[in-house]
């Protein structure tokens, strides 16, 4: 199984990449890159909030480590995003 960082470092990647592609392609129009952009800052904001990026004893990871349930919750949210974020490359 993943870690929560990994997956939230594999989402935040994705944003870019899909930010990039829309940019490169001009797949739609300027506010919609705007939007994927402001939501991407709105992710970084929420992983920076529960320290998913986080290393040691603040890491999200860590204080989930005796919740199996939320963290398999968390870990299938960042996954989802991940697949939604991914089909925005194709």
């Amino acid at each position: 199984m993943s870690t929560i960082r990994a997956a939230t470092e594999a989402c935040i990647h994705s944003f870019a990449v899909v930010c990039h592609e829309m940019e490169q392609h001009l797949l739609l129009e300027a506010s919609a890159c705007d939007e994927i952009r402001q939501e991407s800052g709105r992710f970084r904001v929420w992983t920076g909030n529960l320290g998913a990026l986080a290393k040691g004893h603040s890491a999200l990871d860590w204080r989930l480590r005796d919740a199996d349930v939320m963290r398999f919750t968390v870990l299938s949210l960042l996954e989802e995003l991940q697949n939604t974020l991914e089909l925005g490359t194709r």
